[in-house]
Order: C-alpha cells, then structure tokens, then sequence
C-alpha cells in the first residue's frame, strides 16, 4: 500500500467523524435543582426527592429538612446528559423528572428541563396533595422559577464573591 493511499483514507475516516459530530446536538445538562416539598400548608420532612432519568433507574436524590426544602445538585459541572439514539436513529436525550419514594413504588411530580447552561439552577415548589395517583405525567404539582445562573445568584461584596444571604445578615445579630 503506499502512503498516499493510507493518507487520503485516513483523511476519507477523519471528514466522517466530523461530520457525526456536526450532527449531534449540543450538549446539555441537569440544572442544579433548589426545592421546597409540602403537603398543603405543611412541609414534608425526613423523605427523599429525586431526578430520575427516563429508560432507566439513574437517580440523583435529595433528603428533605424540617422545613420541606431539598436540594439537587446539578450534572454540569462533572458530565453532560447521555446521547442516546431514539427509535428513528436520531441522537436524543433522555427525559428527565422530579419524583418522591422508592425506585420501585415512586410518584412523579414534574418534568424537569434540561439546559445549555452547566451552571443553571431551578427553584421549585412542590405540593404533594396534588398528585393523583397512578399519574404518569403529573402537571400543577410543582411551580418553578426558570433556569438561572448559580454565579447570577451570588453577590459581590468588596470584590468577594458571597453565596447569597437569607434572612438577617450576622452582622446585625
């Protein structure tokens, strides 16, 4: 074989893999996921609230405090979501929600969103008196604010960056 002939088909491989990777859709990920559970008026504590990936039992979970609130952190800044080839052949990504309980007898509670943004984060409040059973796609339950930025929420304080304060500040206590 001569070189030329290694090299024109390694060129011929080489414009094949870009154009696969022209294709393909942009990466996204699973925003980071600040939430507030109740029951009503009253918080629901001590329970688990997770971020199931469709087609399969991946969960990323949170555990409730006293006051209800969870939280989820987000897949961006480690991977993006999986590509996974739909029943047409097309690269898609998987679908994405919010449930409470076990894997084998859990109840949705919201689709969540993927993002372009690795950063992103959602606050959700979820009321559990409005889910019905046996619900697959589960709409009112949970409110949410869109995707921002977790570097948007921060303030900058004499040129430090400070995660953003709740409540009383303890300078005034």
């Amino acid at each position: 074989m001569s070189a030329r002939f290694v090299l024109s088909m390694l060129c011929l491989v080489s414009s094949g893999a870009i154009a696969a990777d022209a294709a393909a859709p942009p990466p996204k990920f699973t925003p980071e996921i600040q939430g507030r559970l109740s029951n009503g008026t009253a918080p629901v504590a001590s329970t688990n609230v997770c971020l199931r990936q469709g087609g399969s039992e991946i969960r990323y979970c949170g555990y409730t405090d006293f006051d209800g609130r969870f939280l989820i952190p987000s897949s961006g800044p480690m991977h993006s979501a999986p590509l996974k080839k739909g029943d047409d052949g097309v690269p898609a990504y998987p679908t994405y929600w919010l449930e409470m309980g076990r894997v084998t007898s859990a109840r949705k509670l919201a689709a969540v969103e993927l993002t372009g943004d690795k950063i992103a984060a959602i606050a959700v409040e979820c009321d559990v008196t409005r889910v019905k059973a046996g619900d697959e796609t589960p709409t009112g339950v949970c409110a949410s604010k869109p995707a921002t930025s977790i570097l948007a929420r921060r303030r900058v304080v004499d040129d430090t960056t400070h995660p953003p304060t709740h409540g009383a500040s303890r300078a005034s206590k």
